[in-house]
């Protein structure tokens, strides 16, 4: 039970970085992996993407990226479970990235 909480509380704090990639921006991409271990337990991956000419565009400058991964961290850190944000970037693009642990794969495909 409480790994389904920790589950719909990451889930949100997902939702709530693609509202915010959205509002921001209106251009975003985004890759999502789930890795599903041979007892059924894994880990989601979703990194958001916003090409960084966009960003510039909008006034959003680095260190507020930065800004907004750090809160997003301490929320999920609020969350119990191993949740890692971090910053990613390619040759164009700035974003984040959010991994959660999950305990069977019934769970993603509940929580999707």
């Amino acid at each position: 039970m409480l790994q389904t909480h920790v589950m719909r509380r990451t889930s949100s704090i997902v939702v709530v970085a693609l509202i915010c990639a959205v509002l921001l921006t209106g251009c975003l991409r985004a890759e999502i992996g789930v890795e599903v271990g041979d007892d059924g337990s894994g880990r989601v991956r979703i990194e958001i993407y916003v090409p960084t000419v966009e960003l510039r565009r909008q006034g959003i400058s680095e260190a507020m990226l930065e800004q907004v991964t750090r809160g997003l961290g301490e929320a999920a850190g609020g969350t119990g479970a191993d949740v890692d944000v971090s910053k990613v970037a390619t040759a164009d693009e700035q974003g984040i990235s959010i991994s959660f642990p999950f305990d069977d794969v019934g769970q993603v495909q509940a929580a999707m």
